[in-house]
């Protein structure tokens, strides 16, 4: 309202200014269209300045007040506050199959009370960077006297149990141990039994064979599997990273009942999955070992090696 007062004011000046022109002594027509301009300039120029100065009565503006007022109140009257100070982070799995998570339990309270943190859901690999966001409510945080320079903050994945791709440098003493164990275990036979390492023992003749006794056993070959990485998003709990894998030859005495004692060969696989170094050399692997017999080495060969060559690599290691 206050401004069409103001504007139809200066329409009026300028009618004034107008008349006042045409009431004054004879002039050239030159003159009086100079004379017009003029007032009608010193009109416009007195609305204009008497149109700011209601403007701002009626918005209540200032040029100053949001850059420095505002500011100078933010400073003066909110506390920052850092989400992200003593927050943990933690993390499950093996490389490249790590999952991050959060632990705000060493977090200031305040913290505690407005914030909670997500981070990226996918897996991660050792040097790996990835974001973690604090999710609050804004005007809650503002309204109880604080506020935050950033929501989110960059870490990197360090020092986390990876899974090997090469046994060069590690200490194997310990797994050896434990596939001795099992490799024990599952080739105990008793003389006289019908089978060996779960197979039946084999005979030249019709006739079942029987154990005996172990006449010689060594080590025949050794082998790391590891996932090629075009294929990393096949591994879920079906199928397994790596496979340490070792394939022993045993000679044992047996007998049937046509030709009586033979020298019969049996191979045995021995093998462990998910092999994982810690950083320091320790390793680490799925609890449950692994083994089957096979009367042709060849055949253990084409079942845990060559077949699996679509997408794993594989080492001899000799």
């Amino acid at each position: 309202m206050k401004i069409k007062k103001i504007v139809a004011s200066a329409l009026l000046l300028c009618m004034v200014a107008s008349l006042s022109a045409c009431g004054s002594k004879e002039k050239t027509p030159e003159e009086e269209f100079s004379d017009s301009l003029n007032s009608a300039y010193n009109s416009i120029k007195n609305w204009a300045s008497s149109a700011s100065s209601e403007l701002s009565k009626s918005y209540n503006y200032s040029s100053n007040s949001i850059s420095s007022e505002e500011s100078s109140e933010i400073s003066t009257n909110l506390k920052k506050i850092d989400p992200f100070k003593n927050l943990k982070i933690t993390y499950t799995g093996s490389s490249p199959y790590i999952k991050a998570s959060t632990d705000s339990t060493q977090c200031d309270s305040t913290v505690n009370k407005y914030f909670e943190f997500k981070t990226e859901d996918k897996y991660l690999r050792n040097g790996d960077e990835f974001t973690v966001t604090a999710v609050y409510n804004a005007d809650n945080l503002e309204e109880d006297g604080f506020y935050i320079d950033t929501d989110t903050q960059a870490y990197v994945v360090d020092a986390q149990p990876e899974y090997i791709t090469s046994v060069d440098g590690l200490d194997l003493s310990a797994l050896q141990s434990e596939l001795n164990d099992k490799r024990v275990a599952v080739t105990a036979a008793n003389k006289g039994d019908s089978t060996f390492a779960g197979i039946s023992i084999p005979s030249p003749s019709w006739f079942s064979g029987y154990f005996d006794s172990i006449s010689s056993e060594k080590l025949k070959s050794t082998y790391l599997l590891s996932m090629k990485k075009n294929f990393e998003e096949k591994f879920n709990k079906d199928n397994f990273y790596n496979r340490y894998i070792q394939i022993y030859e045993y000679v044992l005495n047996t007998h049937n009942g046509k030709n009586g004692n033979e020298k019969e060969k049996v191979y045995v696989v021995i093998y462990a999955n998910n092999l994982a170094n810690d950083g320091k050399g320790v390793l680490s692997w799925d609890l449950e070992l692994d083994s089957k017999g096979y009367e042709e080495y060849n055949s253990a060969v084409n079942d845990y090696v060559t077949s699996k060559k679509e997408y794993y690599n594989v080492s001899e290691i000799k």
